[in-house]
């Protein structure tokens, strides 16, 4: 909430603002242009690890990251658009989406756990009860220069910022042992550094409507966190432990729109976008779930083989401050 404050005080200073008062500032800018609006979009992936054990020992699967969608999310964007000439441009862009969250209850008479070796950890061998949490979150910065290669196309090129983190934990408590929990949490961020490219295109305009479609993709380089921590009271005390694990590899960052456009005014123009973004090579907190060993020493990983997904709706409002 607090971004979306920042957001619309943004562009209600933006509205209000005299425009030569403001061009006078900035001298260098032929035109500047606000961007702000909601985003309202679904995260998915292709993990199926499993997440949690259960039942009689050998204990089976119970939960599986296939099962924990992290749903949807409503997040704000924010673009500054400085036009340098009639060809060229130079584009600051942020977004941040941070609700992402599936949480459940888990109950087994014979113990429950998460699936690291050996023999998962939690609580087993009696009646457990489990809350298990899974969030994610996404924000990305980009600064972009833009080329006017056509009428109606530009060429864009630029450096992006992305962090991509997680956390997956889970309390356990066994009734029959009263004060006795085990508390568990996996960590991941991915942090991605790259360079990008794309189209701008306006691909269909009448009147005061138009149609416009951008598309861009990037190389970059992901540095990976991951952090394991179990920490046990009453019987479980001796639980309490902690692994981390640094990872470096290369991902691939796709990003895609397609808006709807009504020019309100000369200065002021309302979109209605559908908005996909996919990455490659991505660390997640079910990742490291089974790649987590509490044989001494315990040691946890940072597999990076996940390609998280996010698509759905922005709406958005642009105000030319002058131009």
């Amino acid at each position: 909430m607090r971004l979306s404050k920042v957001c619309l005080g943004l562009m209600a200073a933006a509205c209000s603002w005299n425009a030569t008062a403001v061009q006078a500032e900035l001298p260098n800018l032929d035109g500047l242009e606000v961007r702000t609006g909601a985003m309202f979009l679904h995260r998915s992936d292709n993990n199926n690890d499993t997440v949690i054990i259960g039942g009689a020992f050998p204990a089976g699967p119970l939960l599986d990251s296939s099962d924990m969608d992290p749903g949807s999310d409503t997040g704000w964007e924010l673009a500054i658009t400085g036009q340098l000439d009639e060809d060229r441009a130079v584009e600051f862009r942020y977004f941040h989406l941070d609700g992402f969250n599936f949480s459940t209850q888990l109950t087994d008479p014979n113990g429950l756990g998460f699936d690291i070796i050996p023999a998962g950890i939690g609580v087993f061998n009696s009646t457990v009860n489990a809350d298990i949490d899974y969030t994610s979150e996404l924000s990305s910065f980009e600064l972009n220069g833009r080329n006017r290669v056509k009428n109606d196309v530009e060429f864009l090129y630029g450096v992006r910022h992305m962090r991509h983190e997680e956390e997956l934990g889970g309390f356990f408590t066994a009734p029959l042992f009263a004060g006795s929990t085990n508390a568990v949490a996996f960590d991941t961020q991915n942090y991605l550094t790259g360079f990008q490219v794309g189209l701008d295109a306006v691909l269909w305009e009448r009147d005061r409507f138009r149609v416009e479609g951008v598309a861009k993709a990037g190389i970059y380089h992901n540095q990976i966190n991951s952090t394991y921590d179990a920490q046990g009271t009453g019987l479980l005390a001796g639980t309490n432990e902690r692994a981390t694990k640094r990872k470096d590899v290369v991902s691939f960052v796709g990003e895609a729109e397609l808006a709807a456009v009504y020019q309100a005014t000369d200065n002021v123009s309302f979109r209605a976008a559908y908005q996909f973004l996919a990455m490659t090579n991505i660390a997640t907190a079910p990742n490291q779930v089974v790649g987590t060993d509490r044989t001494g020493p315990v040691t946890t990983t940072a597999v990076a083989t996940d390609c998280p997904i996010y698509n759905g709706l922005a709406l958005q409002m642009e105000v030319w401050l002058y131009k």
